[in-house]
């Protein structure tokens, strides 16, 4: 039987006992690459129609709502750019101004082998006004500081915060060991009500909020946190669709 997924309930990153640096590390950069390939092979299968997504989002339905013929959006922890290629293959007339927030290593990597019109990979969340959409698809949980990210987000962003993948629970946010390959990293468990009251400070109305199905370790019945209270277990996982205060 393998380890669980997650260990430890800790207030902290600093006090969680993560043993690898995966972002910055081969094996990331390997999956990253990995994923583009995957989802060029799965474009060229799929035509006329769009691939099968890996993972399911909202942004192509929200940007076609918006009736917009071009939109910029930030992927903040956007890896590889597959989202824009996902959203891409969903909404072929419209023009897409895309930027990657990601770690340098992340962006040398991706930058070589993701070439898209439109598209660019920065280190560091731009300042205000820097597009239509600030998107966080199972990212904002990794950052330490995801407080400060969020208002960052806001900030950038001068029409949406889209949140995807939030390991969202009822009880006090806390961090906790999540298994990598032979190793660990650290990720926050984040409360609703202080993310609530984070978006709140930033700037943000909340004006959607549902669960987020994906598969994990080949489940799609949520998280597998047997190991914790039943208190501090997430299920499914969250979205949340912010709109930005006039």
């Amino acid at each position: 039987m393998s380890s669980p997924l997650w260990t430890g309930i800790y207030a902290s990153f600093e006090e969680v006992p993560s043993s690898v640096n995966a972002y910055d590390g081969e094996e990331w950069q390997r999956a990253i690459i990995a994923r583009i390939e995957r989802w060029h092979s799965a474009v060229a299968q799929a035509l006329p129609l769009p691939p099968v997504p890996e993972r399911g989002t909202l942004l192509a339905a929200l940007i076609a709502g918006m009736g917009l013929s071009s939109c910029r959006v930030l992927d903040i922890g956007g890896g590889g750019a597959t989202t824009l290629l996902q959203v891409k293959g969903s909404l072929p007339e419209v023009s897409l101004d895309w930027t990657v927030v990601e770690r340098e290593a992340v962006c040398a990597v991706a930058s070589s082998v993701v070439l898209e019109s439109g598209l660019q990979f920065t280190t560091s969340i731009p300042t205000e006004s820097a597009a239509d959409i600030a998107y966080m698809g199972s990212s904002l949980q990794y950052f330490d500081d995801w407080q400060g990210v969020l208002y960052r987000a806001a900030s950038a962003a001068t029409r949406f915060v889209l949140l995807e993948d939030v390991p969202a629970v009822s009880c006090a946010s806390f961090a906790s060991a999540q298994r990598y390959y032979s190793g660990s990293i650290p990720t926050w468990f984040i409360s609703h009500d202080e993310l609530m009251s984070q978006a709140n400070r930033s700037g943000l109305k909340c004006v959607l909020r549902d669960r987020f199905r994906a598969s994990i370790l080949g489940d799609w019945n949520g998280y597998p946190m047997d190991n914790f209270p039943e208190t501090h277990r997430v299920g499914l996982a969250s979205t949340f669709l912010f709109k930005v205060a006039a």
